[in-house]
């Protein structure tokens, strides 16, 4: 896991990876909604709470379906609740504050936040969109915290900020360009990558669209999704970031 703020400490590490099938079905099925199948233990804190989950998934699917320009979401996703982060990673094997596969999410029952970035995921995941060039993770934490906007309270924006009047914003090709966004995470610990790539991706939904950001997200170079080249885009939310006010905090 990254080491950074609280950001990555709350949201997830792993975007959409491998899990054993067994993994998966070790929890049974608490309760159904239109588009979920939420799974829980027995007696668990977390089925505890299964109510409360049920009562919003459906318009966290809702929110992130408008955000991403969807009208629909044809699948039954599996969210698996665990009663802590402990639980979760004990329970999975997986060292993670929360994780998605496809069409499936493990989540501590009471964030909130890191049920809704995970769910970004596996939206994402099912794009239909193509293109030619390669996408790290840094475009999938960046369009989970995009749609989040705000991160353990604070607007993804007013991060990037903070680190471009600090003077260690990266640029785009680094970050785009680096192998894996996880060693850069770990190699640069005192940069916020998560909401630094939000910032960037709530800068392009905003300017935009849905469709064009689904289409770079999904290997569309630049120029083809925005009609711009992506220095001219960089200047631009550079742009914005220096609008924004910081607060002391």
């Amino acid at each position: 896991m990254p080491t950074k703020r609280s950001t990555c400490r709350a949201l997830a590490v792993c975007a959409i990876t491998t899990l054993l099938p067994a993994q998966q079905s070790q929890l049974p099925i608490a309760e159904r909604t239109e588009h979920f199948a939420i799974h829980c233990r027995p007696g668990s804190r977390a089925e505890a709470s299964v109510d409360r989950t049920a009562s919003l998934v459906e318009a966290d699917l809702a929110h992130i379906l408008q955000e991403l320009g969807l009208k629909e979401f044809p699948h039954t996703i599996d969210l698996f609740l665990y009663d802590d982060e402990h639980d979760l990673q004990q329970s999975t094997g997986v060292a993670a504050s929360g994780y998605s596969v496809p069409l499936a999410s493990h989540v501590p029952h009471d964030n909130d936040q890191t049920r809704v970035h995970e769910l970004v995921h596996v939206v994402a995941e099912k794009f239909t969109e193509h293109g030619p060039e390669p996408r790290n993770l840094f475009f999938a934490e960046g369009l989970a915290n995009a749609v989040l906007r705000f991160v353990t309270g604070v607007h993804v924006d007013a991060v990037a900020a903070f680190h471009r009047r600090r003077g260690d914003l990266p640029s785009l090709a680094e970050v785009q360009g680096a192998p894996d966004f996880y060693k850069w995470l770990q190699q640069h610990p005192h940069v916020d990558g998560y909401d630094v790539a939000g910032s960037w991706l709530r800068f392009l939904l905003d300017a935009y669209g849905a469709e064009a950001v689904r289409r770079y997200y999904r290997g569309v170079p630049a120029r083809e999704a925005f009609g711009k080249p992506l220095d001219e885009l960089e200047a631009a939310w550079h742009a914005r970031l220096d609008a924004v006010v910081l607060r002391p905090g």
